[in-house]
């Protein structure tokens, strides 16, 4: 995995980069509704960061439960 993997994968690195990027775009006339976007964004970034929400590293997965010995059978 590279450097760049890693972080694109980040939500911390999401939520220092989004800022940025949506004051540079509100500085923009025809970026103002991008800039907004990202604001709400990185809103949405921070709430999932709060609850404890995890990226994947495979797409389309579900976290392991500790101690799981996988599915339930009815």
């Amino acid at each position: 995995m590279t450097a760049l993997a890693a972080m694109h994968r980040s939500i911390e690195a999401r939520l220092i980069v989004y800022p940025l990027s949506s004051l540079a775009a509100l500085l923009l006339y025809q970026g103002t509704n991008a800039g907004l976007y990202y604001i709400i964004g990185m809103c949405v970034y921070f709430w999932g960061f709060s609850e404890g929400e995890v990226v994947m590293g495979v797409p389309w997965t579900l976290p392991r439960k500790a101690g799981g010995r996988g599915p339930a059978r009815v």
